[in-house]
């Protein structure tokens, strides 16, 4: 995989049925760059980041194929507010954990804290993958 076409994710989308799309758009879109510099270290890649609103009001995100489809659960109902960023960014940190590990093992949840704990590393220094598998902001 060379640096050069290197990218999170092959595609992102919301919801189209549900207000607010932009702004659903721009929040996930933000959530996949913040964590890119954490896929590209380990060579993760995310075929489809999608929104979804699951009937379940538990169900927070799904991988579907260790990382063909991920979904990320961002309103709170139809018609409803957004989490939290930081909700969402969570949701898509504990998922991309499935593609390495498929069970909620004790495997699963260290790789969980350590890739959590690089997100905040990166989010206090500002850095963020620019979409294209290079980085904006200070060095990591």
């Amino acid at each position: 995989m060379s640096s050069g076409n290197w990218c999170i994710c092959r595609s992102i989308s919301v919801l189209q049925r549900q207000r607010d799309r932009d702004e659903a758009l721009v929040t996930l879109t933000r959530a996949a760059r913040q964590v890119e510099p954490i896929m590209k270290k380990r060579g993760w890649v995310v075929h489809q980041l999608s929104e979804f609103l699951p009937r379940s009001q538990g169900l927070l995100g799904l991988n579907v194929n260790r990382g063909q489809q991920v979904k990320v659960r961002m309103r709170r109902s139809a018609g409803g507010g957004f989490f939290h960023y930081e909700q969402i960014l969570k949701t898509l940190l504990h998922e991309l954990c499935h593609n390495r590990h498929g069970a909620h093992s004790v495997d699963f949840y260290k790789l969980l804290d350590e890739i959590t704990d690089e997100c905040e590393v990166l989010m206090r220094k500002s850095i963020m993958g620019d979409g294209k598998g290079g980085q904006v902001g200070g060095a990591f």
